[in-house]
């Protein structure tokens, strides 16, 4: 496993050419982020022609009514000076007056006592839900790492306490080699389209203390773990690196450079969650 992960981060030296992390503001960008996600469902047999708005274009609101209580981003390609979205995902926040029942895996896998407990002594506002990752076929699989880096920046500045997330196993896998404790597998697993996947609960508050603690860590682990903060980091908003982050990153010779540096354009801010 060790081999097959630093494998993978290794294609994590450098940014995609021509691909652009957004958290989604703009009208036009959501619209793309959804038409995606309806045409990636329908593709999948996710979703039925019926469930479709009349147009075709979108999901209905009754086949997914955690739409209208999310924050999207989405990950754009430049082709002829056009951004086209080639890839998104979501974070569901609670909707009012639904608390934790806003959350599918909260409500549909059968969660740990103890986890169960911790949510539900959570203020659910403080809580959300890592949903709808969807690529284009073709497009490299990187941009699902270049998604989740930008829901961690975004949770960490706006101070989420808690993210769960139906979590592919082998990318848990990979995500708790770096980020530790703070993911925790949160119940059994379970099947999906035979992909073996895991009910997560990630302790925000708690992710970039873990990233950072190396020095414990096997050289073999060290190296993967370097490998893959290189890129995570890349970015991060200041205001989360406290001194003793800074501390850590000096000594371990590690960068939060703004994306632009890295050849990709910054994300642009988005909804504050607790507003």
């Amino acid at each position: 496993m060790i081999k097959q992960t630093l494998k993978y981060y290794r294609q994590l030296n450098a940014e995609v050419p021509g691909l652009r992390t957004v958290v989604v503001t703009h009208p036009e960008e959501l619209s793309a982020a959804k038409e995606l996600h309806a045409r990636t469902y329908r593709a999948l047999d996710l979703v039925t022609e019926a469930e479709l708005t009349s147009d075709g274009l979108y999901i209905g609101a009754d086949a997914d009514p955690h739409q209208q209580h999310a924050q999207y981003f989405s990950v754009q390609e430049l082709r002829d000076g056009d951004p086209i979205t080639v890839a998104a995902v979501r974070i569901i926040y609670a909707e009012p007056g639904k608390g934790l029942a806003s959350f599918p895996t909260y409500v549909s896998w059968a969660l740990y006592p103890e986890y169960q407990s911790l949510l539900e002594g959570l203020d659910p506002a403080s809580c959300g839900e890592i949903s709808a990752l969807v690529r284009e076929p073709g497009v490299s699989g990187k941009v699902t790492l270049m998604l989740y880096r930008a829901i961690w920046h975004y949770s960490l500045e706006q101070r989420y306490a808690r993210l769960l997330v139906s979590c592919d196993a082998r990318l848990y896998g990979r995500c708790k080699m770096i980020f530790g404790a703070s993911w925790m597998r949160a119940g059994p697993g379970g099947y999906d389209r035979n992909v073996r996947m895991v009910p997560v609960v990630v302790d925000v508050s708690s992710s970039l203390d873990e990233a950072l603690k190396l020095s414990k860590v096997n050289p073999v682990k060290r190296r993967v773990k370097l490998r893959a903060l290189e890129f995570f980091l890349r970015g991060l908003p200041e205001k989360s690196v406290l001194p003793s982050h800074r501390a850590k990153l000096d000594r371990y010779r590690l960068e939060t450079a703004a994306l632009e540096e890295a050849g990709e354009p910054s994300s642009r801010a988005g909804r504050d969650a607790h507003s």
